[in-house]
């Protein structure tokens, strides 16, 4: 074992350098140094305890003399350590268990107060020992865990400028305008702020998108673009297709609440003139609403029943013509095609047809109910009796009530005894003239024709009393009705008065 001179740590045979504190070791004997450990560790005489406590120098010729050892019964030679028993010589350093004889230096190294250990050379002169630094000694999974920390951190950095560069306003912009020259309907829809997708399907666009539409273009510039925090503007140049002229477009694009890939800020679109907001179909209250074969949900109703009339408001659809069509119990859906090219834009359905059997149907209703309204008006009954055959909003039940009290007061028999007796309706003919939406509502007009037969009691205009005389007319009768909760309601009331006398 090798001792440190300079803080006593035992060093394997072959280290140059202290493990402990990184001092150069001297090349000296094993067995010297384990004789001059012992030898400091033994009890020493007081005289000699004031030698020890002072700083001595080892020479080369000390480190020499202590190195053989002599074999055990043989007499010490100059220059020799004596063996055990054996008193040491002059010059000799003394063995484990033997005090040195005065004169004798001891080979035990000694240590200043600044734990340097100076070495005497031939000429006397000492030279600090060089201190070695300690290797940094990494092993192989602290390697490996600072590279991946180091490539961590470098897919961070990487992520987060890819990130801020692809969903930032100007990369927004530039998506929702390509799907607009390219007719892209998933990426504008992407790129847009909307609030429902139900209709802005890939299919519907197809089917309504203007194929020759204005913004045809066969490449682009980003031109110029400013932003702040809550709107951006990205202004876009391109040449039209077929025609080669430049055109201009500016997209708007708007910060919005929450993040994108839950790190970067959330940019979208304003759409205008690409997709529409709150557009309004009208249709009879009740009756299913489609939109280019794809059926309405009732929850798309924002005003029911507002005089016979449901509201469908939907949220977002795309600039183009559609196809509507309403489906009425008893009615057969016309397919009407309807502009859809402004914000908050109303459109009443207007087309309906009626089958041969719905139209028959009609036709014997008309007829009860006129033959009720003359049995009514000639029994002098009030207006109550016949109120429900009519709509029932109040200017309808209004206009209703007058003309039929003024039915009433033209065949009531006078104080006379003027006036109609009996009448008969023959040879009743009807016919459907039209079917079609106003305002909302189903409105169908029917036109009658009959020949009528009276009985009334004229008043003699040179006598007294009344004489009975009869006659045969042909007469016409236009009605129409108007679809009310699944009900035909007569809604035009100004041609009550089926029935006339002379």
């Amino acid at each position: 074992m090798k001792i440190c001179p300079n803080c006593g740590n035992q060093n394997e045979d072959n280290a140059k350098f202290c493990g402990s504190c990184g001092t150069k070791l001297v090349d000296v004997a094993v067995q010297a140094s384990q004789e001059a450990q012992s030898l400091h560790n033994e009890q020493v005489s007081p005289e000699n305890q004031t030698a020890e406590s002072h700083n001595v120098d080892i020479t080369k010729e000390n480190v020499e003399a202590n190195a053989p050892a002599q074999v055990q019964g043989q007499a010490p030679t100059q220059g020799q350590a004596p063996t055990q028993g054996q008193a040491p010589t002059q010059g000799q350093a003394p063995v484990q268990g033997q005090a040195p004889v005065q004169g004798q230096m001891s080979t035990q190294p000694q240590f200043n107060n600044s734990n340097n250990m100076n070495m005497a050379y031939g000429n006397g002169n000492s030279a600090p020992i060089q201190q070695a630094k300690p290797a940094l000694n990494l092993d192989k999974n602290t390697m490996i865990i600072i590279g991946e920390a180091v490539a961590l951190v470098v897919a961070i950095v990487i992520f987060f400028f890819i990130g801020n560069s692809t969903y930032g306003y100007k990369n927004t912009a530039k998506r929702f305008f390509e799907g607009v020259i390219k007719a892209d309907s998933k990426a504008i829809v992407q790129a847009s702020d909307v609030d429902d997708k139900t209709f802005l399907t890939d299919d519907i666009f197809k089917k309504v998108y203007d194929k020759d539409g204005e913004y045809k273009a066969d490449n682009f510039d980003m031109t110029s673009s400013y932003a702040d925090r809550v709107q951006g503007k990205v202004y876009f140049s391109y040449l039209e297709s077929g025609s080669g002229e430049k055109s201009s477009y500016t997209v708007t694009v708007n910060k919005k609440n929450g993040k994108s890939m839950l790190f970067f800020p959330k940019w979208e679109v304003k759409p205008t003139g690409v997709i529409i907001r709150d557009f309004k179909f009208k249709v009879p209250t009740g009756a299913d609403l489609k939109i280019e074969g794809k059926k309405v949900d009732k929850k798309y109703i924002t005003q029911k029943n507002q005089k016979g009339v449901d509201v469908y408001t939907i949220k977002d659809l795309f600039v183009g013509t559609y196809e509507v069509e309403v489906n009425i119990k008893g009615l057969k859906s016309v397919p009407e095609m309807v502009d859809v090219y402004s914000n908050d834009g109303v459109y009443y359905v207007t087309n309906v047809s009626m089958d041969e059997k719905s139209q028959n149907k009609l036709l014997d209703q008309g007829y009860d109910d006129m033959t009720k309204i003359c049995e009514s008006a000639l029994q002098g009954k009030k207006f109550s009796d016949v109120s429900n055959l009519f709509v029932k909003d109040s200017d309808t039940q209004d206009e209703a009530k007058k003309e039929y009290d003024d039915f009433v007061d033209s065949i009531s028999t006078s104080d006379d005894e003027s006036g109609i007796v009996s009448f008969d309706l023959k040879n009743v003919n009807g016919k459907v003239k039209d079917v079609s939406i106003v305002d909302g509502r189903v409105v169908v007009s029917i036109s009658y024709s009959f020949k009528e037969n009276v009985v009334y009691n004229r008043q003699i205009f040179f006598g007294d009393g009344c004489e009975r005389e009869n006659y045969d007319a042909y007469d016409s009768y236009d009605v129409s009705y108007s679809l009310e909760n699944g009900k035909w309601k007569i809604s035009n009331p100004r041609n009550i008065r089926m029935v006339y006398y002379y």
